[in-house]
């Protein structure tokens, strides 16, 4: 990448070629340099053309570095090795603000007088071409990659010329390499024994020289190599190389523990131990993770008139059932029956009745579970019952499955877990807007997934003032389906904070000995009414558990009827000795509301509703973000919710870090520290190499960011590259990093997958990208707590990277500036971003928009732009559509003019 900067720095002037710098350097200094170039104002181009014309490399001696175009293709120049410029307080080669110096061997001042300068000019020049300038015969570069990088990207030839290969492997042994379907053999010798230590028991073995053509080499690498390297005969080995490029020397990826998911449905939990301030703040928390996950970062909003439709299906002497349809939002509906007390005068209480994964739904009548005869009963207490369905199930047939998920739409909030939280909270909405209903006394009870479909609504909704899960808060199992488990819930929490969200309110935990709840009378029930005891309220929460297995059945369900008896239905009355009479529910057919399993014509299918759905969160987060915010109050508003979807992610506390330094090189240009970083707890190790300069004076730290591996910004040598170059020639220091799963985390030899268990890993942990912000939060907090640093610290961005670095800007005011180069990323792709950049609800809540807002005037350019550029152009100034020069990316974090 940086050697095309560099090409495309160079292609301007006609004839120049990184030409190796000649031993017989000549240095010259001109006099009175221009406030633009640095070069004196008159002819300034025809020393440089003549020289360059001889093959000669040039040092020219400025007294100011300027800030403008030329001026870096002057310093580009200065790397390829035409030319070199330095600065005037050199004193070893020139002192004097008007000299000309010919170095020939030692330099010696040499006072120059005004009215000749221009013939000594053209005697030294004119000397220059008579002397005759051994050309450096051209080099064969070095070209190297692992051979996890074959076939693609793989090596390509530079030139057609004479090479040998190197390959890179366990000593002592003898591997192979498949060329244009020809095999070749090297030996890969003894280990270094001082390189042992560090390197293991590795070493690099060379071929025989062997011709090649420019271009792309058909190399297939055998077992037992690590990196394949072509150099000129003759040419050192790449191995010092290679380890410049790297923080670790073992041909290993690193280790880091969330390569390996330790969070799941089945792990085993604990519950914190929680004041009341800390579980307030947990409380938050979960609350609005749910809601977000839901697409729902903006709140239930009640429907004061729901949009319902009944029908009297039966009338008894002590009940009456009827059913029911309502919209949870424009085209999908939900489904259910109704039943009333036929008794008595109301308003009644009402209970609203989830089921769970039983066969046959809302319908299911049998030992282990009796969703009728439970409604039945409370419509004979006293009370409305509602059953509804599970999207899917039985009448909400618009989803013509039950399980169902993908990336591209949990980018927006939605799943299984989403729709049936609406449909809950709906349901609310119609039993509190029943005539016949109180709507002050709201209950709710489900067993196994209606459990969870009860907890799940009880912890993002005040209006149900009595619940009772059954046989679903568990330490040991969070719920098995897919619309158990919505992306962000228990990334640090589980069932048991959840369950606890019902606190001060009433509940009762229902267990069963032959299920996961068979621990509750000891660990979920005592851990819960913990937090009850914080608002004095220990009271309010019950235990009872039956010798059954996983179950609704009777026991469980006379235990329900006497606790609603008690908190919801009628206080006064001693339900203590209540039973569930006989009942007998009416036939399927009569309770389905289309039982030959069609909906209405004029229903959307689920597919349809899912896109119908994505276009209005796509325009609610336009209209969020098109409302007029300064970035404080667009902070306090969104920022922690922006920083949920990538799973809490916050620059860590200095004093948390871990850190380790595998290497310190100096060298007389720069010095370079080798780091591996990480979190106290984390088990994160982050790769990341440190350059700067001497004296090692504080200075600020700009953070430079690759999708793929740190050693884009290195030269194949392992030297810094222009980009690096620059910063350290402006005054700065340079961090490179590989942010999680990119370099360094994967084996030279092999790439490196995350091993998941199940199928809900961002219910439980952070996802990719999410890790990936946290490390570049990471890095910049070990930049900030370096004493050797100003703790200024910035960031630049490619690619995917680029979005990252803007991810971290937004969630992290310490970061002083940020610049990014999108590289033509797909912005209104959901395929492109489920599979590239996934985060849960990212694009619904603003993707790159929310973070241009949240990052405001930090956020000094952006390129490669390919998206609506609108919702973000009132935040950032410049945003090119554009792929942006690296230089002028990088200038413009380092030109204090540009500074906030």
């Amino acid at each position: 990448m940086e050697q095309a900067i560099l090409s495309a720095a160079l292609a301007p002037l006609s004839g120049i070629s990184n030409t190796p710098r000649n031993p017989s350097t000549r240095f010259i200094s001109a006099s009175r340099p221009s406030a633009q170039t640095g070069f004196a104002s008159r002819n300034r181009e025809e020393p440089l053309s003549s020289a360059l014309k001889t093959g000669c490399a040039l040092s020219i001696i400025t007294k100011t570095t300027a800030d403008s175009t030329n001026q870096r293709i002057w310093n580009l120049l200065s790397k390829s090795g035409v030319l070199r410029i330095l600065p005037q307080e050199a004193e070893s080669i020139v002192s004097g603000p008007d000299s000309l110096y010919f170095n020939a061997g030692k330099v010696k001042p040499l006072a120059v007088n005004r009215p000749i300068e221009e013939l000594a000019m053209f005697i030294l020049l004119l000397i220059l071409s008579l002397i005759p300038i051994q050309q450096a015969a051209a080099e064969t570069p070095l070209c190297w990659a692992y051979v996890r990088e074959f076939p693609d990207p793989g090596i390509t030839v530079p030139q057609n010329a004479d090479y040998v290969l190197w390959a890179w492997g366990k000593a002592d042994t003898d591997v192979t390499v498949t060329m244009g379907g020809e095999t070749l053999g090297i030996h890969i010798p003894s280990a270094d024994p001082k390189a042992k230590e560090t390197s293991g028991n590795t070493a690099w073995g060379v071929s025989e020289t062997i011709r090649l053509k420019a271009g792309k080499t058909d190399l297939r690498p055998g077992p037992g190599i690590y990196a394949l390297a072509l150099t000129a005969p003759g040419a050192p080995s790449p191995a010092d190389a290679v380890r410049a490029s790297r923080v670790t020397a073992q041909p290993e990826a690193v280790s880091d523990a969330r390569m390996i998911q330790r969070r799941h449905t089945d792990t085993v939990y604990t519950m914190p131990r929680y004041n009341r301030e800390s579980w307030e703040a947990a409380a938050a928390t979960i609350r609005r993770r749910t809601l977000i996950a839901c697409g729902l970062a903006d709140g239930w909003q009640e429907a004061t008139t729901p949009n319902v439709a009944r029908e009297r299906i039966a009338e008894y002497d002590d009940y009456i059932v009827e059913k029911i349809r309502f919209e949870v939002f424009p085209g999908f509906w939900g489904t259910g029956n109704l039943y009333l007390p036929a008794r008595g005068e109301g308003p009644w209480p009402a209970i609203l009745n989830p089921h769970g994964h039983w066969s046959k739904g809302r319908l299911e009548h049998s030992d282990a579970c009796s969703v009728p005869a439970r409604c039945i009963t409370f419509a004979r207490m006293g009370a409305i019952a509602l059953s509804i369905d599970m999207v899917g199930y039985n009448d909400s047939c618009q989803f013509k499955t039950h399980r169902w998920s993908s990336e591209e739409e949990k980018l927006w909030g939605l799943h299984p877990f989403a729709l049936q939280l609406m449909t809950s909270l709906r349901a609310v909405d119609v039993l509190r807007h029943l005539p016949e209903a109180n709507p002050q006394r709201i209950g709710c009870t489900g067993a196994s997934g209606g459990g969870t479909q009860t907890f799940a609504l009880y912890a993002v909704d005040d209006r149900v003032r009595v619940a009772a899960p059954v046989n679903m808060i568990s330490s040991t199992m969070q719920g098995g389906c897919v619309c158990e488990n919505a992306p962000l819930i228990r990334l640090s929490h589980s069932n048991m904070e959840i369950g606890a969200m019902m606190a001060p309110r009433p509940l009762l935990m229902v267990a069963a000995t032959g299920d996961w709840t068979r621990e509750t009378p000891r660990v979920e029930y005592p851990a819960i009414r913990s937090v009850y005891e914080l608002y004095g309220a220990g009271d309010n929460v019950e235990s009872i558990q039956f010798d059954h297995g996983h179950n609704y059945n009777q026991d469980s369900r006379n235990a329900v009827y006497r606790f609603f008896g008690k908190h919801l239905i009628d206080p006064q009355r001693d339900w203590s000795s209540f039973q569930e009479s006989a009942c007998e529910p009416e036939p399927e057919n009569r309770l389905r509301l289309f039982p030959d399993g069609n909906p209405p014509a004029d229903w959307s299918d689920g597919r349809t509703l899912v896109k119908q759905l994505i276009d209005t969160r796509r325009q609610e987060s336009i209209t969020r973000l098109a409302e007029k915010h300064t970035v404080e109050n667009a902070k306090a508003r969104w920022q922690e919710a922006f920083r949920d979807i990538f799973a809490g992610t916050r620059e860590p506390d200095i004093n948390a870090l871990i850190t380790e330094r595998t290497e310190r090189t100096a060298s007389p240009e720069y010095i370079v520290e080798r780091w591996l970083i990480g979190r106290s707890g984390a088990g994160d190790r982050i790769p990341v190499m440190l350059f700067y300069q001497d004296p090692p004076e504080p200075r600020d730290v700009v953070i430079l960011v690759d999708d793929q591996d740190k050693r884009n910004f290195l030269e194949p040598s392992g030297r810094p590259g222009p980009l690096v170059n620059a910063a350290l020639g402006a005054g700065k220091a340079v961090m490179l990093m590989d942010p999680f799963l990119t370099g360094e985390f994967h084996a030279p030899d092999a790439v490196s997958v995350r091993q998941t268990v199940g199928a809900f890993l961002d219910t439980f942990e952070p996802t990719d990208t999410a890790c990936r912000v946290q490390d570049i939060l990471t890095a910049v907090a070990f930049a900030r707590s370096r004493r050797d640093m100003t703790g200024q610290v910035s960031l630049a961005g490619w690619g995917l990277a680029g979005l990252w670095v803007l991810f971290a800007a937004a969630l992290d005011e310490n970061i002083n500036r940020v610049a990014a180069d999108l590289r033509g990323f797909p912005l209104n792709d959901n395929r492109a971003w489920a599979s590239l950049c996934y985060a849960p609800s990212l694009r619904y809540l603003g993707d790159v928009h929310m973070a241009a807002m949240l990052a405001g005037e930090r956020s000094t350019l952006l390129a490669g732009w390919n998206g609506d550029i609108r919702p973000a152009a009132q935040f950032v100034k410049d945003i090119r559509q554009e792929q942006a020069d690296p230089i002028l990316l990088l200038q413009s974090l380092i030109d204090t003019k540009s500074a906030p």
